[in-house]
């Protein structure tokens, strides 16, 4: 799902697995994915993928599933 905010928070409520690309940067902008609450969601899988030559910022791929 790719969208707002709003969008977002809407159907986070309704998930049983969250495909999230965490990124290591902090860009201007009031757009966030809501909180991952860890009482709720735990992480079954992850990879880290550092910066590359023409990145501004290592990434990791985090795979939730609702607890």
């Amino acid at each position: 799902m790719i969208g707002g905010g709003q969008l977002y928070a809407e159907a986070i409520g309704r998930a049983d697995r969250l495909y999230i690309t965490h990124v290591d940067a902090t860009p201007p902008g009031d757009t966030r994915f809501p909180e991952i609450d860890p009482a709720a969601w735990r992480a079954v899988s992850r990879e880290a993928i550092p910066a590359g030559e023409k990145d501004s910022a290592a990434t990791e791929f985090v795979v939730y599933e609702r607890i």
